[in-house]
């Protein structure tokens, strides 16, 4: 029998860079769930935030937690990363809408993983941002997703799937119509933002937008 689906947000905080300490402590909310993923932990001052849980085999932590906030202990040779291990947490306690920071930067291997999750997640259904602070991403999966402009911002498309089917770019400054986009060839990098919305549809696949800073 699955979790009780929860209409609250978890934040899980992961150990790769966060650019803006100030700008993801806006995005927090009070009824959030902190968890934080390792090394993740070492953020939390930044934020100001204290967590929840922490997840993990705790051997790249450098600030040394409360003995009293919880830890679910995981063994250092494991099958995922600590990332992935605090996902799932939140998504067995019912979680279904997360924000991820502290996940792009540092090691490239874990970035990447970080965004395979990305689209893991959207694949299931599950609402998810993730930031450092200046640059965002999120996933879209058979559907159309909606965003506002932003100026002095760049937006990209990327495959996370063997393909992506009848992409549509609409209310950019350039557009696709019914397009195909494959994981191995970037088609849809570096749009640019015109005064009003921008939708972007897929018909079959996983996209990834990417929402990163001019300067």
């Amino acid at each position: 029998m699955g979790a009780t689906i929860k209409n609250g947000r978890a934040v899980i905080i992961g150990g790769g860079d966060i650019r803006d300490y100030a700008r993801v402590a806006t995005l927090l909310q009070r009824d959030d769930f902190l968890l934080c993923a390792d090394s993740g932990y070492d953020h939390c001052a930044g934020l100001g935030v204290r967590p929840h849980l922490l997840v993990g085999d705790f051997d790249s932590i450098r600030t040394q937690p409360p003995a009293e906030i919880p830890r679910l202990p995981f063994p250092a040779e494991k099958n995922y990363t600590d990332t992935t291990l605090a996902i799932e947490t939140a998504l067995e306690r019912g979680y279904r809408e997360l924000l991820l920071t502290g996940m792009l930067g540092g090691r490239l291997d874990h970035t990447l993983a970080n965004l395979q999750s990305l689209a893991h997640l959207s694949i299931r259904g599950v609402e998810a941002l993730m930031t450092d602070g200046l640059t965002d991403a999120m996933a879209v999966t058979d559907g159309a997703m909606t965003f506002g402009p932003r100026p002095d911002t760049y937006f990209s498309l990327l495959c996370y799937s063997g393909s992506c089917e009848r992409v549509n770019i609409r209310g950019a400054k350039y557009l696709l119509r019914d397009h195909t986009l494959h994981f191995d060839v970037p088609r849809a990098i570096s749009n640019e933002f015109l005064e009003g919305p921008v939708t972007v549809s897929v018909g079959k696949g996983t996209l990834i937008i990417i929402f990163a800073p001019k300067d």
